[in-house]
């Protein structure tokens, strides 16, 4: 599938858009998931996704894109500057109180967990973190993404990434229990 996403976005460089639908195809969920996560409402996300692959289109044949690594980094990038500029224009912030009565969350993550209470505890705690740490261990963990991706996307250096994530994973370990980090892991 990489060798597919990469002859995809050489031929997307050279302004062959058809082969863009590839990359669309295989970035669309994980990128709509992304901008999920930082908004916690569907018809945002939807426009966040958009305007994200718009962007990306826009400036393909500008980026170095060579591998499929490098494009991963770039359009997560784009996603995450793209919903800082939502938020820097709406001046909103999202309530975990919406997030834990969203029906879409609810969907994803009640589902694969027992305790609504040990989770609930686990919110409050990611809401007392920066934004740039949250930020942080919400790729590495919901959204999967290398230290490296993260570093990319964040202006942080690896090893400030890999501390403030095992930081905040040893924190919410010792305070609620292990169990909580397996239900951010379940998909």
């Amino acid at each position: 599938m990489e060798q597919i996403i990469e002859r995809a976005i050489s031929s997307c460089k050279k302004w062959e858009i058809e082969s863009f639908w590839v990359i669309y195809d295989y970035f669309i969920e994980k990128i709509y998931d992304f901008c999920f996560y930082k908004t916690f409402d569907k018809s945002v996300s939807e426009d966040l996704t958009s305007d994200v692959f718009f962007k990306t289109l826009k400036n393909m044949k500008s980026f170095p894109w060579v591998t499929l690594k490098d494009f991963n980094s770039r359009i997560y990038r784009i996603a995450y500057n793209t919903t800082v500029d939502y938020y820097r224009t709406k001046k909103e912030h999202v309530d975990l109180e919406i997030v834990k009565n969203s029906s879409s969350y609810n969907e994803k993550f009640w589902d694969n967990f027992d305790n609504k209470n040990k989770l609930e505890e686990v919110l409050d705690y990611l809401d007392t973190l920066p934004k740039m740490h949250k930020d942080i261990l919400t790729m590495r963990i919901w959204d999967e993404l290398s230290y490296a991706e993260i570093s990319e996307i964040t202006n942080q250096s690896v090893d400030n990434c890999k501390q403030i994530v095992s930081r905040n994973l040893r924190k919410i370990q010792e305070n609620i229990s292990f169990l909580i980090i397996l239900m951010f892991l379940i998909k």
